[in-house]
C-alpha cells in the first residue's frame, strides 16, 4: 500500500474522529446549574474500560512463551489498540470539561487544572511501575506539557487550534506508523477541543450522524483488517495495526451510539454506565486483581505456559471481574455520586469531598425547579 493511500486513510480517519467526537462529546459543556451526566458517554467509557482490561491481563500475567491461538488472534484483530484510543479521547474530554468548569467557578482556573493533573501524575507513577500498559502517566504528562499551556491560547482560537493540532498530528503519526502511546497527545487534544467547543450540546440526539459514520467506516474497517492481516512488508505491519486500531475505535463509538438509540440502551446503561462513571477506580483496581492472579492464581487456576486453555481462563477471569465491578459500581453509586478514586480526585482538584447521590439528586431537583 502506497504512502499516499496511507496518508489519505489517516486524513479520513481524523475527519471521522472529529465528527464522531463532536457528536458524542458535545453535551458535556453545560452551565454548572444544569450539568447532568450523559448515559451514552458513560457507556462508551465503560466499554472502553472493559476492552482495555482484556488486553492488560496478558501484559501482567506473563508466561515464558505465548503460543499463537484463536483467542490471542481475536484480541489482536478486534481489541488490541482498539479501546485505548477511546479511553484517551475521553480523558481529553475530561480535561476540557474541567477547564470549562474551572473558568466558571474559580478565579485561578489554571491552578485547579494543575492540581487535577498532578493528582493523576501521582497516581500514574506507581501504577506505571506495575503495569506496562499503564495510561494514566502518559495522560498526566501530556496534560501538563500540552493541555495546560494550551489554555493560554485566546478563547476564540482555543478550539480551532487544539482541534487542528490534534487532527494534523494524528494523521501524521498514523502515516508513519505511530502506535497507541504515540497518538495519545493527538487524541487528548481532540477530546479537549470537543469538550470546550460548546457547539455540540445536542449532537448526541442526532441519529443520522452515527448512521453516516458507521456507513463510512464499515468498508474502512474491512480494508484495515485485511491490511493488518496482509501487510505489504514487515515494516508496514506496525502502521497497519495503528491505523486499523484507530479506525475500529471510531467504528466502535459509532456502533455503541447507534445501539443507544435502540431498546438495547437500557441494558447497556445498566451494565456499562456504572463502569464508566467509576472508570478510574475500576481501571486501577483491575491491575490489583491481575496481580493477584499473577502471584497467587496461576496454580489455583491451573495456568501453565500460555496455551489456548490458559488464554481462555484469563478471558474468563476478566469477564467475571468486570461483572463484579459493574455490580459493585452500581451499588456504590446508589450511595455516592462518584467512585472512591474519583472522589479523591475531586478533593485534590477542588479541595471538596464528593457528596452522596441522594444529596446530588436533591440539588439537581432544586436547580430544575428554579429554572
Amino acid at each position: 500500500m502506497s504512502d499516499v493511500a496511507s496518508l489519505a486513510r489517516g486524513t479520513a480517519d481524523a475527519v471521522v474522529w472529529w465528527h464522531l467526537g463532536l457528536a458524542i462529546m458535545g453535551r458535556m459543556v453545560l452551565p454548572i446549574q444544569r450539568r447532568t451526566r450523559i448515559d451514552s458517554l458513560d457507556v462508551v467509557r465503560g466499554i472502553a474500560v472493559c476492552g482495555i482490561a482484556f488486553v492488560n491481563i496478558a501484559l501482567i500475567v506473563r508466561f515464558d512463551s505465548w503460543a499463537e491461538n484463536a483467542v490471542s488472534h481475536f484480541l489482536n484483530l478486534f481489541v488490541q489498540q482498539r479501546f485505548f484510543p477511546i479511553f484517551s479521547l475521553l480523558f481529553g474530554v475530561g480535561f476540557g470539561m474541567m477547564w470549562s468548569r474551572a473558568r466558571e467557578r474559580s478565579q485561578r482556573p489554571r491552578l485547579v487544572l494543575l492540581r487535577r493533573i498532578l493528582f493523576l501524575l501521582a497516581l500514574g507513577i506507581p501504577h506505571a511501575m506495575v503495569n506496562s500498559g499503564e495510561a494514566l502517566l502518559p495522560y498526566a504528562t501530556v496534560a501538563l506539557v500540552i493541555l495546560l499551556p494550551a489554555t493560554w491560547i485566546p478563547q476564540r482560537w482555543l478550539v480551532p487550534v487544539t482541534a487542528g493540532l490534534g487532527a494534523l498530528s494524528l494523521v501524521g503519526l498514523l502515516a508513519i506508523g505511530g502506535g497507541s502511546i504515540m497518538i495519545v497527545p493527538s487524541l487528548l487534544l481532540l477530546g479537549f477541543a470537543y469538550a470546550v467547543s460548546g457547539e455540540v450540546e445536542h449532537c448526541e440526539d442526532d441519529f443520522r450522524v452515527f448512521v453516516f459514520a458507521c456507513a463510512v467506516l464499515l468498508p474502512a474497517v474491512i480494508g484495515c483488517l485485511y491490511w493488518q492481516l496482509h501487510p505489504s512488508s514487515p515494516e508496514m505491519a506496525l502502521q497497519a495495526e495503528s491505523v486499523a486500531g484507530t479506525v475500529l475505535a471510531a467504528f466502535y463509538i459509532g456502533v455503541i451510539m447507534l445501539l443507544m438509540h435502540t431498546p438495547a440502551r437500557r441494558v447497556l446503561t445498566a451494565v456499562f454506565a456504572p463502569l464508566g462513571r467509576m472508570a478510574l477506580t475500576n481501571y486501577v483496581s483491575a491491575t490489583l486483581v491481575f496481580y493477584m492472579v499473577k502471584w497467587w492464581g496461576k496454580d489455583a487456576l491451573g495456568l501453565t505456559d500460555g496455551t489456548l486453555r490458559d488464554w481462555q481462563i484469563l478471558m474468563l477471569v476478566v469477564a467475571v471481574m468486570l461483572i463484579a465491578q459493574s455490580i459493585v459500581s452500581a451499588l456504590w453509586l446508589r450511595r455516592f455520586k462518584q467512585g472512591p478514586l474519583e472522589q479523591l480526585w475531586r478533593w485534590a482538584t477542588w479541595g471538596q469531598w464528593g457528596v452522596t447521590s441522594q444529596t446530588a439528586a436533591k440539588i439537581s431537583a432544586a436547580s430544575g425547579q428554579r429554572e
